[in-house]
């Protein structure tokens, strides 16, 4: 697509179903001639993002009012020649309104073509428009937000430090190699080691940062485990606010996991009502035992259930034992049938997240347990907000930087030729281009567009 000289079209609002308005976008040196041929009003080519009201015809036919808004060359999205038509929603009215647009000279756009042309005419690094892809498939506001950012170019300055970083390096290990035969080092290698270190650091916290980001895309996963009859169902229904799991006085209900998935502050959560713990014979149950178990260990976040009235037995000694503090909240459930709560709490759990509750009273304790829970959630995904890559392919060559790096200062350290030195920083210095793609390449563009959707 590189060169590509046509002016296309799309519908940029969902295709096939009727709204109050759609939108159409158009791109391409044909633009102004095209809006000239189908709009009623005269249209100035130099003003930037005007709005215009008229009748956009087909031959002297009117196909609907609408409201224009254009772009001169270089001023809009795709910095082309471009406009916006602001049309009803019936997908006739749009089909009509492309139609003839496509009859004066346009083609219909490929799929991420407009967000394509304006990495092409740089008007977005590559990583923005990733970012723009990321933003129209979040699931979750951690990631709206961070997508968000790095459209507005957080990212994108940030890989920028690291690309001036590395090419400063690279400029003092080639001046050490132009001087070499008079025995003057500008800067010494001790010196550069400790520069691509400072880098390096950088990459590896960013490395370890995304796979926790990955966590932001897919939510977190709750898993609510106790013993049987603790009040687990009785809370996934509380938390959840609909009658999920079946809850009855009888042990070993629940014998597969129950889950469903909502927003806890702003946060897409699973949560998980698991398989009550406990001794059994009962084949069925302990498959749902054994499933409980595998779920613990996938947990961003357990709700360990308690019976008050109960208090703490051996065998919830015996599975807390096995909990990270970090990741749990101990929830003493029935608590409305204990007079002292203090004589529920036998065991040492200082190091842990602790609240009395009641699914059958209180609802004021699920909001206390919400707000725990959005705390133990924040603690986690804090940091995962100022992530520099977005999506595998970045990732893959932020480890690529790293592993070159990485042989650099083994080079260095090993007195190896400053000529294999500096191919490997420039090998990193690669590996950041290719992120915000500044040397453009057919191949890993259409790699990267071809997950967008049409009028993108």
């Amino acid at each position: 697509m590189l060169g590509d000289q046509d002016t296309i079209v799309a519908q940029a609002t969902a295709p096939g179903i009727r709204a109050a308005l759609s939108i159409i976008r158009l791109s391409g040196k044909k633009s102004f001639k095209i809006i000239k041929n189908s709009f009623s009003k005269e249209v100035s080519s130099k003003e930037v993002g005007r709005f215009y009201f008229g009748n956009w015809q087909n031959q002297q036919e009117t196909l609907d009012e609408v409201v224009l808004l254009t772009y001169p060359n270089g001023k809009g999205f795709t910095g082309e020649e471009a406009a916006e038509i602001i049309c009803h929603g019936n997908p006739l009215i749009v089909s009509q309104i492309i139609e003839s647009i496509i009859e004066n000279g346009a083609r219909m756009a490929r799929p991420g073509e407009f967000s394509y042309r304006a990495v092409v005419n740089g008007k977005l690094a590559l990583s923005q428009a990733e970012a723009v892809l990321e933003l129209i498939h979040a699931k979750t506001p951690l990631k709206t937000k961070q997508a968000l950012k790095s459209l507005k170019g957080d990212q994108k300055n940030n890989l920028e430090e690291i690309e001036q970083e590395l090419t400063k390096i690279l400029a003092n290990i080639e001046a050490a190699i132009d001087f070499t035969t008079e025995d003057i080092e500008p800067v010494s290698m001790p010196e550069i080691v400790k520069k691509i270190s400072c880098i390096e650091e950088i990459i590896d916290q960013q490395i370890n940062l995304f796979s926790k980001y990955l966590k932001i895309q897919q939510g977190v996963r709750i898993v609510i485990a106790g013993l049987t009859n603790a009040g687990k169902s009785s809370l996934l229904n509380k938390l959840i606010g609909k009658e999920k799991s079946i809850v009855t006085p009888i042990a070993g209900t629940t014998r597969d996991v129950v889950g469903e998935q909502i927003y806890i502050n702003n946060t897409l959560t699973t949560i998980l009502d698991t398989a009550g713990i406990r001794q059994t014979d009962n084949e069925i149950e302990k498959i749902g035992i054994n499933k409980t178990m595998e779920e613990l260990d996938h947990a961003d976040l357990v709700l360990y259930v308690i019976d008050s009235e109960k208090g703490l037995s051996f065998e919830d000694k015996e599975q807390i034992i096995k909990l990270k503090p970090q990741n749990t909240i101990i929830c003493f459930n029935k608590s409305d049938l204990v007079t002292s709560l203090e004589s529920t709490d036998v065991m040492d759990l200082s190091s842990f997240e602790k609240i009395y509750i009641s699914c059958v009273k209180y609802d004021g304790h699920i909001d206390e347990l919400n707000k725990l829970i959005d705390k133990k959630i924040s603690l986690e995904f804090e940091a995962e907000t100022q992530v520099l890559v977005l999506n595998q392919r970045q990732f893959m060559e932020l480890k690529g930087a790293k592993e070159a790096l990485l042989a650099a200062k083994s080079l260095i350290e090993e007195k190896i030729s400053p000529d294999l030195v500096s191919f490997e920083v420039k090998t990193a210095l690669i590996f950041i281009k290719n992120i915000l793609h500044k040397e453009l390449n057919d191949e890993v563009l259409d790699t990267v567009f071809k997950e967008f959707c049409i009028g993108k």
